[in-house]
């Protein structure tokens, strides 16, 4: 299909819990156009936010998701993969770390 998606987001420290904003660069390399209706991920705390998002050959448009904290403490890489409108999951995906400070959820 021809999809490529910014590789890596780093969504920094914060609190268990916290909810996060990520934009990443989606970029269609062939025809025809292709239509972002939704996101899988590996925890189920990632969602893609104003979809459907159309993004026609050869150009590039930004994808916004959220993130939800709420991994064990430390640091964790989490999935996400796009689903099209022809029913296809994407295999092009982001790898979402984030991590979170139990020391700075009880201050």
């Amino acid at each position: 299909m021809g999809l490529i998606l910014q590789q890596a987001i780093d969504t920094g420290e914060g609190t268990k819990g916290e909810k996060r904003t990520v934009t990443v660069t989606v970029r269609k390399l062939s025809f025809p156009p292709i239509r972002v209706v939704g996101a899988v991920s590996t925890c189920n705390c990632v969602g893609p936010i104003g979809l459907p998002l159309t993004i026609p050959p050869r150009h590039a448009e930004t994808l916004t998701l959220t993130v939800y904290l709420d991994s064990a403490k430390g640091s964790v890489e989490k999935m996400a993969t796009i689903l099209t409108d022809d029913g296809q999951l994407e295999l092009a995906a982001v790898v979402i770390t984030d991590q979170w400070n139990s020391e700075r959820a009880t201050k």
